[in-house]
């Protein structure tokens, strides 16, 4: 069995991000995995507040561009979208300028709001 190997310019390529491409076209499927994610956090407040804290995802309350959940969602492969959790709602931006949000549980609403208020402090960004 022969291994091709691809050089450009004298070197080797790197591994494509199929996500990298971050416009209209492929925005449905990174919506679809952010969902699948935020779903995977639990059903509770307090269960997705732990989720977030144990694995280290912390923000600053009433800055919806670095709150726990965007952190988070950041993490996610997703390539070069911008992700911004605004009250009731997740908006994904491409490069292109093309943006669509989602809806948010009902549990992950009710999160925000109360550490927008003070409250999940283990979940607070401290410098």
């Amino acid at each position: 069995m022969q291994i091709l190997s691809l050089k450009i310019n004298g070197k080797q390529p790197v591994c494509l991000d199929p996500w990298d491409g971050a416009t209209a076209w492929t925005i449905d499927p990174v919506i679809k995995r952010l969902r699948q994610a935020i779903s995977s956090l639990g059903d509770t407040p307090e269960q997705i507040a732990a989720r977030l804290a144990i694995m280290g995802c912390r923000g600053n309350p009433g800055n919806p561009c670095f709150c726990p959940l965007t952190r988070f969602l950041r993490r996610q492969r997703i390539g070069r979208f911008q992700v911004c959790i605004f009250s009731v709602r997740c908006e994904v931006t491409a490069r292109d300028g093309w943006h669509e949000s989602f809806p948010l549980p009902r549990a992950v609403v009710t999160l925000l709001s109360r550490f927008d208020n003070g409250e999940f402090p283990e979940l607070v960004e401290t410098v």
